[in-house]
């Protein structure tokens, strides 16, 4: 339901890294409920990938599909994400 048109005929070896997270964290989401775990996000992906991922973020706690993101990284938040959501850092 929430997976964007584009990228639902796409088969998984044909997205790329940051389309592979969407559907990844869409498909849990659809059987999960409305708490989002991530481990290590934003590792292994470029800045314009990192601020898709964030926008992405915002459009579903703006919709009311999410209710809350938690986050483990070993790397600093990017800012951006910061400015859009609580951040408790330990």
């Amino acid at each position: 339901e929430h997976i964007p048109v584009s990228l639902r005929s796409l088969k998984i070896s044909d997205c790329s890294g940051g389309q592979k997270q969407k559907v990844l964290m869409l498909t849990r989401l659809q059987t999960q409920g409305s708490v989002l775990i991530l481990d290590e996000p934003f590792n292994h992906v470029d800045d314009s990938t990192i601020l898709e991922l964030i926008e992405f973020f915002i459009e579903l706690i703006s919709a009311e599909t999410l209710k809350a993101i938690i986050v483990v990284s070993h790397i600093d938040i990017p800012e951006k994400f910061k400015q859009h959501f609580k951040v408790y850092q330990l």
